[in-house]
């Protein structure tokens, strides 16, 4: 049985997959969005660089300034357009990812200093239309107290986009992370109505392998990689791997992003990540 005190977060987890067909504003929801750029590339948070460019220092400052793990998320437009519930990850390395839907997230690396501010450059990735959207921009704001951080989204020209408070869930984040408790099980998601499954393999020494298969896709995407622990404290995990022999050649690539696993419900594992042109994300059955 799925324990209460962490239903509130996953519940909110489920919802997201369930909100595909109202992309409109979903695209309107997210931080940067708007912003101008937009298109394929590199960006200053590419996944070959993005987990060096935070400095023991900074990590250091965050952890004295907030407790990592999962969050909720209460987005601000100045159009005051609809916005759907977001979540959040944070690590302790200050990697930042916000779940809007499957095909809808917001990715950053943030610093923070010792006054509790804090600053780095994100991305928004969504699919608009017909075609994958990247909007750069960056995110600055401060905690306030241990458990909530307020901040505001500006596009790449300084241009103030959106606001944002993170809160966070406190069952959910404080079950701390191992691989021996995320090891040594398959984890499995499948969808009827877009005829997609997934399937996730993790070892106790942390390999990641997996596919990824769509009723009009044919060939199956393949994962290799891995997955930490940066601090075994929160309960959330940095995630990479590599995408290949993907019918749809953007999904190849190298992935990577943040994780959470409920261990008093032994097959809920979320994963939210990007390859800086598409999404990643899976949420067990």
């Amino acid at each position: 049985m799925r324990s209460l005190a962490s239903a509130t977060i996953l519940t909110r987890f489920n919802k997201q997959l369930n909100k595909g067909s109202i992309f409109g504003v979903l695209a309107s929801g997210l931080l940067l969005a708007g912003c101008g750029g937009g298109g394929g590339g590199s960006s200053d948070n590419d996944p070959e660089t993005s987990t060096d460019s935070v400095s023991e220092t900074s990590t250091s400052n965050l952890l004295e300034a907030v407790d990592p793990g999962a969050f909720v998320a209460d987005v601000e437009r100045p159009d005051e357009l609809p916005t759907p519930l977001e979540i959040a990850l944070l690590s302790p390395s200050g990697r930042v990812v916000l779940l809007y839907n499957r095909n809808a997230i917001t990715s950053a690396e943030i610093d923070f200093d010792q006054d509790r501010s804090f600053s780095g450059p994100g991305t928004d990735i969504y699919y608009s239309g017909d075609e994958w959207v990247q909007n750069e921009g960056k995110l600055e704001g401060e905690a306030v107290s241990k458990s909530v951080i307020k901040g505001e989204a500006k596009s790449t020209s300084d241009d103030p986009r959106t606001s944002f408070t993170l809160t966070r869930d406190g069952p959910a984040s404080a079950q701390g992370a191992s691989l021996e408790a995320v090891g040594g099980r398959t984890y499995s998601e499948q969808d009827a109505s877009s005829e997609t499954s997934q399937s996730i393999t993790i070892d106790k020494d942390g390999t990641l392998t997996g596919s990824y298969h769509t009723g009009s896709d044919q060939k199956a995407c393949t994962f290799n990689g891995n997955v930490s622990v940066p601090d075994e404290r929160f309960n959330v995990y940095e995630v990479s791997f590599e995408a290949t022999g993907c019918g749809d050649d953007l999904r190849n690539g190298t992935y990577t992003g943040l994780a959470m696993y409920d261990q008093r419900d032994p097959d809920r594992l979320v994963i939210i990540a990007e390859n800086g042109e598409v999404t990643g994300v899976f949420i067990s059955d």
